[in-house]
């Protein structure tokens, strides 16, 4: 996110980007198309949750329900057209569970591209961001009601069960910390080169570990108890890497790995109900 970044959202920060940003709108106002111009301007996706989305070769179709009391319900439909798909350092949007009962978007913003392409990008509350480069877009809305949405609410697949550091944190935790959620090899490895603690953790005790094995990133997790990473870690919550990985459903090889260097498993009343 180019305005609406971590910190501005989330803190320490905390300032309100609307106005640099509709003042940005309004400098590249000419160069958007119908379309795109009216993403950014009449299209409100604050507190929309998705109900589909494919994405198939270079176009990519989110079908959202949008809205609020106030202005009313829509449902969405946006085909994203000559698609370069974004997830921080990541390209597989199920990984953001945008189909989460409790997914929601909570901010974007309409920036252009190099080329005379445009971009799109949001927060997912609370998987993460995304970015969607493309160079054409078809847009269509219809009049909705709050029972759908509310629908899509009452989903299951909460992504707060099984979310380790959310990437709403990672413009201002510890570097390793972050690098390690991103999967980032060569940023991990250069911050520790560099004098970083392989146990870096953030203030609720989250550690680079917890975060590269809930994330599934093999090699960081390798790259880190090379470096002398406590296995057996555990959060302020009393959770190792290994439960975190477990909770997560991680790919099997950071698990098994994990519990081939000798992790401990998680005790059973560690279980979450």
């Amino acid at each position: 996110m180019k305005w609406f970044t971590a910190a501005r959202v989330f803190g320490p920060d905390e300032s309100d980007a609307r106005p640099e940003y509709a003042q940005h709108l309004a400098e590249i106002d000419d160069a958007l198309t119908p379309e795109v111009r009216e993403l950014a301007h009449d299209v409100h996706l604050h507190d929309a949750r998705v109900e589909s989305f494919d994405a198939s070769g270079d176009r990519l179709r989110l079908l959202l329900v949008a809205g609020a009391n106030a202005r009313g319900y829509e449902r969405i439909a946006l085909t994203f057209e000559g698609v370069t798909l974004g997830v921080p350092e990541r390209t597989r949007l199920d990984e953001l569970h945008l189909l989460a009962g409790d997914s929601e978007i909570l901010c974007d913003e309409v920036d252009l591209a190099p080329g005379g392409r445009f971009v799109h990008r949001g927060w997912v509350w609370e998987t993460g961001m995304f970015s969607v480069e493309f160079s054409g877009l078809l847009l269509s809305r219809e009049a909705t009601t709050a029972a759908d949405r509310n629908a899509l609410a009452a989903r299951h697949d909460s992504p707060d069960e099984a979310r380790g550091l959310r990437d709403r944190w990672l413009d201002f935790e510890p570097p390793l910390v972050a690098a390690a959620a991103r999967g980032d090899l060569d940023e991990a490895t250069k911050l520790l080169a560099g004098g970083a603690s392989p146990d870096s953790a953030d203030d609720a005790g989250w550690s680079a570990l917890h975060a590269a094995a809930s994330r599934s990133h093999l090699e960081v997790c390798l790259l880190l108890l090379g470096a002398g990473a406590d296995i057996d870690v555990v959060d302020d919550a009393g959770f190792s890497p290994l439960h975190n990985a477990l909770r997560a459903e991680a790919a099997p090889a950071v698990i098994d790995y994990l519990r081939a260097e000798g992790a401990k498993e998680p005790e059973p009343d560690d279980d979450d109900d």
